[in-house]
């Protein structure tokens, strides 16, 4: 049975993720979670979490589009 690493715990899992689709790096990933590099490489090349980090990155994507439409609707 495979190790489960801390990035897989939920709190972790989500801040790398969200991290990650910031476009962080990998090195900054793992500082700030206090984990190795190769464990963030591992978790970013998962099947499972590729999805994830591209969901996320979508969503990040989007945000600004309405946040423009916002500015115009307030008249500014």
């Amino acid at each position: 049975m495979q190790k489960k690493s801390k990035l897989d715990a939920p709190k972790a899992k989500k801040v790398a993720i969200q991290m990650i689709a910031e476009g962080r790096s990998q090195a900054e990933v793992s500082r700030q979670l206090h984990v190795s590099e190769s464990q963030v490489s591992r978790f970013v090349n998962r099947d499972d979490i590729k999805g994830l980090i591209e969901e996320e990155t979508c969503s990040l994507m989007e945000c600004p589009p309405d946040a423009i439409e916002n500015i115009k609707d307030l008249g500014v």
